[in-house]
């Protein structure tokens, strides 16, 4: 079984939000790198809750192998309340 390296913390804007498909991405403010997410990830908040432009803090960390190998993968999102 491949297993996740370590998860970084990072911040972003929620860019597309399609709810009837349970998903969405997050454009990361740093290098703008846009980053999908499953209503399964989402922490304190729902999927419903969520709007375009919202700000959110989330958990990325790259896949070790697999199909997916070296992609980000998206493990926690909550929004920021800061």
């Amino acid at each position: 079984m491949d297993e996740l390296k370590p998860a970084t913390t990072r911040s972003g804007t929620v860019k597309s939000l399609p709810h009837e498909r349970n998903f969405g991405f997050i454009r990361e403010d740093v290098s703008k790198e846009d980053i999908f997410f499953h209503k399964d990830e989402l922490i304190d908040t729902e999927m419903q809750d969520l709007e375009l432009g919202d700000r959110v803090v989330f958990f990325v960390t790259r896949e070790a192998g697999g199909y997916n190998k070296g992609e980000l993968k998206c493990i926690e999102v909550c929004k920021d309340h800061a």
